[in-house]
């Protein structure tokens, strides 16, 4: 875990939040996951998703959040998704009405 604070340090990313509320051993369950949130606006920036096997926790998955970054032009053409749109009107409108 020392060694998974320290990547995470590298990244820049902040520690995890540490939980206030004390849990009992009986409501432990065999999947954990950790949140780095964004004190400014209180949206997630990095979650870690961890399993347990055999009474040691192991990472599943890691997952970084990005927000208002732009979308690559390539990705998504509006104009292209109207013009899609427009056709599959007509075409549900020739079968509605032949």
């Amino acid at each position: 875990m020392q060694e998974q604070a320290e990547r995470n340090a590298q990244k820049g990313l902040p520690p995890p939040a540490l939980d206030k509320q004390q849990t009992s051993a009986s409501t432990l369950h065999s999947r954990r996951s950790l949140y780095w949130v964004d004190k400014a606006t209180d949206l997630p920036l990095h979650c870690e998703e961890y399993v347990e096997t055999n009474g040691k926790w192991t990472i599943e998955r890691r997952t970084d959040y990005f927000y208002n970054d732009p979308f690559p032009a390539h990705l998504f053409d509006p104009q292209d998704l109207l013009r899609r749109q427009a056709g599959t009107a007509h075409v549900r409108q020739s079968r509605i009405n032949p």
